[in-house]
């Protein structure tokens, strides 16, 4: 699990280590800051002497993340917009040369959108990212970022040629899926046990979720390839979602299983948008599958709705309800 601290001198050379091949340097925005390759020293020049390039004074702000070792793994920097304390912008974005293709970029940004939504009170987050770099525009989509429709076009020139900068957004009223820890498992449990105890109430199923052991929910979240996800309104926790595979190595299918919504805030379409999440978070997955019961009929309009079919045969709990499932096929 990783956390944010502030930057400092010292971790100047390990963000200079990852900018070490050019086509980085290029795409990160070293040409900003000086000629390559750069050195620890400028990085740290610029960010705790000349307030990262930025004309208004206190106004950025560079941070890393630290894995659990206290290892520097990434970094990136946030500054406010125009003097408004709600709308920041998050930039310089880097990993570990070492450790990419490994979830680190997200699991940061994850933690830099917590902290500037419900910290610094953010409203509006935005970030600029070179149309030539599909990595980090798949990580920034995949942590709810999308493309701004107001921006104007912008672009780059880098060794001669001019590089389009997509802009990009996300806002604090967007649902984001912002991922479980272990600490949280207590906290979890019971949001699913308010979630599902209405559906065992009505149907007496023995495989309900709402009296399940919290050891089974801890033995779900230790499963190598699943991930569980608080889903988060306004900075309010108003459901989980449960994604991935019992397969460590199967990365184009992934169950849904479970997904639920506190009942205050059912039925005001968090479900369809949390799934969409999860669409954008796992680009990888080519065939998505859960479980349902027939007799909810709101539950299957919103998964059909949301791309999924009915497949197999139906399977009888008990006299009141029965269980089907669905699957997406990208």
């Amino acid at each position: 699990m990783l956390r944010l601290r502030p930057f400092k001198r010292c971790d100047a050379a390990s963000v200079a280590s990852w900018l070490q091949k050019e086509e980085t340097y290029d795409m990160w925005g070293g040409q900003l800051i000086g000629p390559f390759p750069l050195t620890g020293e400028m990085i740290a020049e610029t960010y705790l002497e000349k307030n990262g390039l930025c004309e208004e004074p206190d106004n950025f702000y560079p941070v890393v993340a630290v894995d659990e070792n206290d290892q520097v793994v990434g970094c990136f920097i946030i500054r406010y917009m125009n003097g408004d304390p709600r709308s920041l912008r998050f930039g310089w974005v880097v990993v570990d040369e070492s450790l990419r293709s490994k979830g680190l970029g997200r699991e940061m940004l994850t933690c830099g959108l917590k902290y500037a939504f419900d910290i610094l009170g953010a409203k509006k987050i935005t970030l600029g990212v070179y149309e030539n770099n599909p990595r980090a525009y798949r990580c920034y989509r995949a942590v709810g970022f999308t493309e701004s429709k107001t921006a104007e076009d912008k672009s780059m020139e880098i060794k001669g040629k001019k590089i389009k900068v997509i802009e990009m957004e996300i806002t604090a009223d967007q649902i984001r899926l912002e991922e479980v820890t272990e600490e949280e498992i207590p906290f979890l449990y019971d949001m699913q046990v308010r979630s599902f105890m209405p559906l065992y109430e009505k149907y007496h199923d023995e495989c309900s979720p709402a009296i399940e052991s919290i050891e089974r929910v801890q033995r779900r979240f230790a499963v190598e390839n699943r991930k569980y996800y608080f889903i988060v309104l306004d900075g309010e926790r108003v459901g989980a979602i449960n994604l991935g595979h019992n397969d460590p190595n199967e990365k184009e299918v992934s169950f849904i299983s479970p997904l639920f919504i506190l009942p205050e805030f059912q039925n005001q379409g968090i479900g369809y948008a949390a799934i969409q999440k999860a669409f954008q978070m796992y680009p990888g997955v080519k065939t998505w599958k859960l479980e349902t019961i027939l007799q909810e009929k709101g539950n299957c309009h919103l998964y059909e709705k949301c791309g999924f079919v009915r497949i197999g045969a139906e399977k009888p709990v008990n006299e009141q309800m029965t269980l089907i499932d669905y699957e997406r096929k990208v």
